[in-house]
C-alpha cells in the first residue's frame, strides 16, 4: 500500500525485463557447447562473470560470451548458437516469453479489483467525518454500529488469499493486508475514543453530582442553614433522578462495548463506571434518610423558627417606633442633627 495507490512491487515491467534477460542469458550459453565432428579442436575455456552477492550461487557459473576467446565464433569452431537460436519453436517461443510478463496486466489489474472496496480506507478525510458524524447527536447505538463496520471490514480483509495467482506471477498480499487491516483499526480506534469521550464526560458530571450531594447529605443538621442546605440537596436529587437513572445505563453499555472489541481504556474510568451505579443507589438512600430526619426534627426546628419571627416582628416595631420619636425625621430638628441621627 503506497498511499494514494495499490502498488505492484516488484512492477510488471522489472519482472519483464528479468525475464528477458534470463532468456538471453540462457541462448548464450549455446554459444560455448562445441558441433560434434571439429576433431580435436577444443573450444576456449570461457570466462565467468561472477553474479552479483545476492545471486551467487556454487553450483551455476555465468558465462558471458563477449569475453571468450576469438576462437568461440571463428569459423574454425562451430557452437550451437546459431542452429539454437535460429530453430523456429525456439524463436517463437522466446517471442512469446518476451511479451509474457506485460500481457498479464489486464488480469493483474482484475486481481486487484478485490482490494476497490477498501479504498475509502484511507482516501476519506478523517476530520471532516467526525465532525459530521458527531454533529448528528449519535447514540451509542451508532458508535457500535460504525464499529462492527469495520470490524466487518478486517475480517474481510483478513480473509483475502496471502498468495494470489495470475498466469505466471504469484501476488503475495500479505504486507498489503497489514496495511490495510491497520487502516480500518484506525477507524474503528477513531469511533471508540469518540464514543469514550462522550460518555466520559456524562460519567464525570455524574460522578462529581453524586460525590457533592453525598458530601451535603452527610452533615450533622444543627441549624436552619443546614436545614437548608439539606433541603437543596434533596431537591437536586428530585431535579436530577429520572436523568441520572437514563444515562447511567449507556454508560456502562458504553464501556462495556469498549471492552468487547478490545477498544482502549483506561483502567480508572472502568473502576468508576463500575462503582458509579452503586455511588449514585447510596446517595438516594442517603437522601432518604436525611428526609426522614428532617421530618422528626421539624417540630423542634418549626418552634425556633417561629419564635425568630416573633422577636424579629417585636424588634421591627420597637425600631420603627424609636426611628419615628428620636430618627431625623422629627418635626423642628435642625439639619445638621437630622445628618447626625440618620448616619447613626
Amino acid at each position: 500500500l503506497s498511499i494514494p495507490n495499490i502498488m505492484m512491487m516488484p512492477g510488471l515491467d522489472e519482472i519483464q525485463q528479468g525475464l528477458n534477460t534470463s532468456i538471453r542469458l540462457i541462448l548464450n550459453v549455446s554459444k560455448c557447447i562445441m558441433q560434434w565432428g571439429q576433431g580435436d579442436q577444443e573450444p576456449p575455456d570461457p570466462v565467468p562473470v561472477n553474479p552479483p552477492p545476492e545471486t551467487k550461487s556454487p553450483r551455476i557459473t555465468v558465462v558471458n560470451p563477449s569475453t571468450t576467446k576469438a576462437a568461440v565464433t571463428s569459423d574454425s569452431v562451430r557452437t550451437y548458437f546459431k542452429s539454437i537460436s535460429e530453430n523456429k519453436d525456439i524463436s517463437k517461443m522466446a517471442s512469446l516469453l518476451s511479451t509474457a510478463i506485460n500481457a498479464t496486466k489486464s488480469e493483474i489489474s482484475k486481481a486487484l479489483e478485490q482490494f476497490k472496496p477498501y479504498h475509502a480506507l484511507w482516501n476519506t478525510d478523517q476530520e471532516k467525518v467526525e465532525q459530521e458524524f458527531l454533529a448528528e447527536d449519535p447514540t451509542l447505538g451508532d458508535f457500535e454500529s460504525m464499529i462492527l463496520l469495520y470490524e466487518k471490514e478486517i475480517d474481510g480483509i483478513a480473509d483475502i488469499s496471502e498468495t494470489i495467482p495470475v498466469g505466471a506471477i504469484a501476488l503475495e498480499s500479505a504486507n498489503l493486508k497489514d496495511s490495510l487491516i491497520a487502516e480500518a483499526k484506525g477507524w474503528k480506534l477513531l469511533y471508540g475514543s469518540l464514543a469514550n469521550r462522550k460518555y466520559k464526560n456524562r460519567m464525570k458530571e455524574i460522578f462529581e453530582l453524586v460525590e457533592e450531594l453525598s458530601k451535603k447529605l452527610g452533615r450533622p443538621i444543627n441549624d436552619l442553614d443546614d436545614v437548608r442546605d439539606s433541603m437543596a440537596a434533596l431537591g437536586k436529587i428530585r431535579s436530577k433522578e429520572i436523568e441520572i437513572d437514563m444515562v447511567i445505563g449507556p454508560i456502562e453499555d458504553s464501556y462495556a462495548m469498549l471492552n468487547k472489541y478490545e477498544l482502549p481504556l483506561l483502567k480508572e474510568e472502568a473502576e468508576i463506571v463500575d462503582t458509579l451505579r452503586y455511588a449514585w443507589e447510596k446517595v438516594l438512600s442517603q437522601g432518604s434518610q436525611v428526609q426522614s430526619h428532617l421530618v422528626e426534627i421539624q417540630p423542634k426546628f418549626k418552634r425556633t423558627l417561629l419564635e425568630n419571627v416573633c422577636t424579629f416582628r417585636s424588634e421591627v416595631d420597637n425600631f420603627a417606633k424609636d426611628y419615628d420619636a428620636n430618627g431625623p425625621m422629627v418635626t423642628g430638628l435642625a439639619p445638621e442633627e437630622a445628618s447626625v441621627r440618620l448616619t447613626i
